[in-house]
């Protein structure tokens, strides 16, 4: 008896090696983004004109990435079908996403003033424990196997 298990294209293989390449950029260049800005901090650049910098970098990245999601969306969507995306919830959406982007970069620059560079990645890689910890306490939430190594994952 044999199974058909056809092999992956080249071109899935490429993709998969982009994907996990792509990743591990991104988590080195997030796991290093402390230090630069306390090397900024350490030349008198203050807090404010580095996370500008930053969005000014960042912005259209997640503008094309959102954009690109949408259109595909839009495509996949059946004729007639309701939009994907109305007004009202656009408008949350972005200002959730504003607020928590903006918020949550402008508090870790700030703290970059007070704290070094390896506590501030601490605190931020550690999020993931306390999400389940806050759900544990306040929802009542049981723990699971899959909670606890992705924990200790991350």
């Amino acid at each position: 008896m044999t199974t058909d298990t056809a092999a992956p294209s080249p071109d899935t293989r490429r993709l998969a090696a982009l994907g996990l390449t792509l990743a591990i950029a991104g988590a080195a260049f997030f796991a290093t983004k402390g230090i630069v800005i306390k090397l900024a901090l350490a030349q008198g650049v203050d807090s404010i004109t580095t996370l500008t910098w930053r969005m000014i970098v960042a912005v259209p990245i997640f503008l094309t990435v959102g954009l690109i999601g949408y259109r595909k969306k839009l495509a996949e969507g059946p004729a007639g079908a309701p939009p994907v995306l109305d007004g009202p919830t656009l408008l949350k959406t972005l200002g959730v996403g504003v607020l928590g982007y903006y918020v949550s970069s402008y508090l870790d620059f700030q703290a970059l003033a007070y704290i070094s560079a390896q506590f501030d990645r601490l605190i931020l890689l550690t999020y993931p424990f306390f999400v389940v910890l806050f759900g544990v306490i306040f929802f009542k939430r049981r723990v699971t196997g899959l909670m606890v190594g992705s924990m200790l994952m991350s």
